[in-house]
């Protein structure tokens, strides 16, 4: 009894030994989708772009290829585009991270979203199949699937209780006279006025003021920064640059408060006689998301209709 039990135990050890001997067989490869950063956002393309990655892990000493690539960009369920790789790499033994982008359009999301104001997240998943091939190892068919989340940004621009003052008279300079009176000299004139005359003559000018107002209709709490605006009146520059702090931050919505003084002229009388008119507003801000989204310029272009 003791020997047959010496026997089984010599032979379970020899086993293990031998076992131990044998080289592991390398795992199969595999492949997984990672998020990397918001690229972009702009409202004049109305997406928002997003880095991805592909990375292609290939356990065996040589490298391979993409045979295929099946992939989908979803939004809850509904398919919104085909994902598309150039060139995709594998190495040997080791990780391949292909780069590739991911753009959502604005009206895609309020389409599948109908209560996006409502909302402070959008689900995204990008799902597929990658066809990888090892030479001396075969085809190895590899499906993937990658959930991520987004802050919910539905932007609006408006612009509000735009007014115009009645027009004023300042006192000019006369030695600035020349730009509003061209052609005519004062020379003659300013070697007989009396010094405490001479300085001034009326200038006729209006006041300008309206509110820029940037608005997330959704959830998510969101904020502004820098705007950088540049605003036309039938193709007449009215304001340019930055417009300061926000006089009003509430929620989501943001309000600069803009004033500036115009010199009254053919053009400019041209432009307000007839109480009304069509607006450009392009520009950009900074918008901060929240961690891990960081901040973004946002560029922008708006146009629409005033009246005073």
């Amino acid at each position: 009894m003791k020997r047959k039990i010496a026997l089984i135990m010599f032979s379970l050890i020899s086993l293990s030994y031998l076992i131990s001997c044998i080289p592991s067989l390398p795992s199969k490869p595999s492949v997984s989708v990672q998020f990397q950063r918001i690229k972009k956002i702009s409202l004049i393309k109305k997406s928002i772009t997003l880095d991805m990655l592909l990375n292609i892990y290939n356990p065996y000493p040589v490298g391979g290829n993409v045979e295929y690539i099946k992939a989908n960009l979803f939004i809850e369920n509904n398919t919104l585009t085909k994902i598309r790789l150039k060139n995709p790499k594998i190495v040997a033994k080791g990780t391949a991270n292909n780069p590739f982008t991911l753009k959502l359009k604005f009206k895609d999301l309020l389409k599948i979203y109908k209560d996006m104001k409502n909302r402070d997240t959008v689900r995204y998943t990008v799902q597929g199949e990658v066809g990888v091939k090892i030479p001396g190892y075969g085809v190895y068919p590899l499906k993937f699937n990658h959930n991520g989340t987004l802050p919910a940004i539905y932007i609006s621009l408006s612009v509000k209780r735009f007014k115009v003052s009645k027009i004023r008279f300042s006192a000019l300079n006369i030695d600035d006279s020349s730009n509003m009176f061209p052609g005519i000299s004062f020379g003659r004139l300013k070697n007989k006025v009396h010094d405490r005359v001479k300085k001034h003559i009326p200038q006729a000018s209006i006041d300008v003021f309206f509110d820029l107002v940037l608005t997330n209709k959704a959830k998510s709490l969101l904020r502004f920064s820098n705007l950088q605006s540049n605003f036309y009146i039938n193709g007449y520059h009215i304001i340019e640059g930055a417009s300061g702090s926000p006089v009003v931050q509430k929620d989501n919505q943001f309000i600069y408060r803009v004033k500036n003084t115009l010199k009254i002229n053919n053009t400019v009388k041209a432009l307000f006689r007839k109480r009304r008119g069509n607006y450009k507003w392009v520009g950009s801000f900074i918008l901060h998301l929240p961690a891990p989204f960081g901040d973004h310029k946002v560029e922008f272009s708006r146009k629409g209709k005033l009246s005073w």
